[in-house]
Formats: structure tokens, sequence, C-alpha cells
């Protein structure tokens, strides 16, 4: 069997929302963060940011949101996502964001705000968007909300760095938030440090794993609808004396299917030669009783083969063959109870006449213990040559990817 493996390729990426106060002017925004909606590098995302006033901005008043721009004019509102060798010369493309795109709400004054001009960042000046007040102020204390970006339109996120660092550390970028009165004097601010991680490679490989088991099944066991008349082992079903003609003996092993192997598994089922005396042949697929041979079952309505199944309950129709009964799933190939019969049966398929091994269990994904019993039955004539019969059955369990 062939050794198969799988390989995973997962991508992580991480991103943090870090604030940095700057203690340059007399006052800064509290509980401030910008949230992204698709932390992944060059991937549109929608920004989220929220901080609160520690003053009041005038009704003549306006804030201001800077937000890095690739050091490169003309290529920062392109609608690609830029790079740079560092990430102080790299940033954000606006994607050809408008206005429309952008909305603000307060928590603790009137929701009087317009977006005002959205401007591109050059080579030496990062982008801008202005939000002013439309009428009367807004009071200190106030939770803001400004949402840059929507679902038609969205900033794109810088681009993994031409020079991307050997050590893992994350691209840094900083938006800056400030309130300012009707002069343009400054009153509140706020760096808001944006970490982008880039992808974390994480390979593992996955060992196949596969096992089945036969398993005998004890004297008078019920299976497949009937009591079973012997012990069994894994190796073995010794029938014993059968002294009594048209008459069933059966017997039963117990299948069972182990796998992680993506698409499943099959377990197929050949005998080597019908049931025989000791140094002797059963040519061809139907010998009769009298050359010495306990021939395959062709159930009662004399039709069943390796392939398919009919009833078998009439013990003068004489022969070798088996049935199936799931026990753990629905496996099974067919069922000892199918067309509403007493015990659906099939021949095994016969190498020695050149029939292909016929599938008895099988399942179309992983598993951890499908299984079902294999009911084998035997019945005798009265002019059954008397002597020793033995035969061999191969079962060949096999995953599939």
């Amino acid at each position: 069997m062939k050794n198969f493996y799988f390989y995973f390729f997962l991508a992580l990426y991480a991103t943090c929302f870090m604030l940095n106060a700057v203690f340059a002017f007399p006052a800064n925004f509290t509980s401030g963060f910008d949230t992204l909606e698709d932390p992944k590098h060059s991937e549109p995302s929608i920004h989220t940011l929220v901080f609160t006033l520690t003053k009041a901005v005038p009704a003549d008043g306006d804030m201001l949101i800077t937000i890095p721009a690739v050091d490169a004019t003309g290529q920062g509102n392109n609608g690609t996502a830029d790079t740079a060798s560092t990430a102080q010369a790299n940033g954000f493309d606006l994607n050809n964001l408008t206005a429309s795109n952008v909305t603000i709400s307060s928590s603790g004054c009137a929701n009087n705000w317009g977006v005002g001009a959205i401007t591109e960042g050059t080579a030496t000046t990062d982008h801008k968007i202005r939000i002013y007040r439309v009428t009367d102020s807004c009071a200190a204390g106030t939770t803001i909300t400004i949402v840059i970006g929507d679902q038609s339109r969205k900033l794109l996120n810088p681009a993994p760095l031409s020079t991307p660092s050997k050590d893992g550390k994350a691209d840094i970028y900083t938006l800056h938030v400030r309130s300012r009165n009707g002069s343009g004097e400054k009153l509140d601010q706020l760096d808001v440090r944006v970490a982008i991680v880039g992808p974390v490679t994480i390979s593992a490989t996955v060992d196949e794993t596969f096992s089945f088991t036969l398993a005998g099944v004890p004297n008078s066991s019920r299976t497949c609808g009937v009591q079973t008349d012997i012990n069994t082992t894994a190796s073995s079903i010794p029938w014993g004396n059968i002294s009594k003609p048209f008459s069933f003996k059966n017997a039963a092993q117990l299948m069972t299917v182990s796998t992680n192997a993506r698409d499943g598994y099959v377990v197929t089922v050949a005998e080597d030669d019908q049931l025989k005396r000791k140094n002797f042949s059963c040519q061809g697929a139907n010998p009769g009783p009298t050359s010495s041979c306990i021939p395959d079952t062709r159930c009662d309505d004399g039709v069943c083969t390796e392939n398919s199944s009919s009833n078998w309950s009439n013990p003068r129709t004489n022969g070798f063959g088996y049935s199936l009964e799931n026990t753990i799933g629905k496996d099974a190939a067919f069922s000892f109870n199918e067309n509403s019969s007493s015990f659906t049966s099939r021949q095994f398929a016969d190498t020695e006449a050149g029939e292909k091994s016929a599938v008895v269990l099988s399942g179309n994904a992983p598993t951890t213990g499908a299984s079902a019993a294999v009911c084998y039955r035997i019945s005798i004539s009265d002019i059954q040559p008397a002597g020793y019969y033995t035969n061999h059955l191969l079962y060949t369990a096999s995953p599939r990817f």
C-alpha cells in the first residue's frame, strides 16, 4: 500500500491597533481606536475610527483625518495596493473614495457633521479627509464614530513591503486625527497606529491512517436475521461435519474499517475456487455437486451472481453464498433484507473462473469504524460426494485518495 501525504497551507494574518498619546498639545482624544474590516495586505477594508472629545468642537470647527499615502505622486488613488521599501514610505490607496463613502455619527451632541474635501496624498504629503460642523458646537465628552468606506468603495490596505523585515516585525502605519477651531488651531489630537503582520506560513504533514480487520463471530449470534451455527475466527469458517442435506448452516464474520483517506475506502472479496474436495479443482463457474464441488449458490430464482442479489431462503437450492448486514454506518454493498427479502444473497467472485473481486464494503469519506457482518450460508444435496471441502477467500481493503 502506497503512502499518501496531505499538505495544509494556512495563512494567518494578525492585526493590532495601538493608541499612542502625543503630549505636544494641551488635550488629546480619549478611548481612541481604529478597527479594520479586513486587515490583510492589499485587501479593500472599511476603517472605523472611534474616539471621545476632551474639548468641544465649535460651530465653525472641524476635524482633520490624515491617512498614510505612498511617497509617489499620482499613485495613491489609482485602485492598486501600494508598496515601498519601508512602511514610512508606503501607505493606503484611496481607491477613488468620495465624501459619500464616509459617514460620521456622534453620541453626546447633535449629529450635525458634513464631509468636506478628500485630498489625495503626494510624494511628500498624506491623504486628508476634512469633517466639519454644519451648525452649533459639539460638546466635550462626546464619542465620535467615523466610518471611512462602505460596501461600494473602501480604502486599499498597503501591499507587502518590497523589502520585508527579516525579523518578522509588523508594518506600522499611523493615522492622525485632530479637531480644530474656526481659526484652524488644534484642540484635540490622536495618533492611531495600525500594525499589519504579513502572512505566516504553517505547514504540516498528516500521515495516512488505515486499518481493516476481520473478526470471528460466536455460535448462536443473531446476524442477517438468522442465528449462527458455528464459531468463526478472523481466519477461518470451520463448517465441520455437514450430515443433513437440504438444510442451511449459517456463520458470520465482522468487517471493520477506519481511515482518514479523503475519498474513503473500498473492500472487495473473491474466492480462489468454489468449495472443492482435496486435490480437486472446480472447473468453470457452474460445476455440479456430483463433480466433487459444492457450487456457489444461484439463489432461489437461479440468477444471483457475484454482482447481483436475490433471495435465498429455500434450503433445497443448494450451494455456498453470503449476505451482508450493516452494524455501524451504511457502507455494505447490499443488505440481507433488501426488497423485503428474508436472506438476500450473492455468490463469491470465483477467480478460477475468471471473475473479478466484488465490492462488499465501501465509503466515500473518512471513517472511524464503519463495519458490517458477512453472513455465510451453505446447503448441500443428498448426492453430494463425501469428503473434506475447502477454498480460500481473499479480502482486499484499500484507502481512496
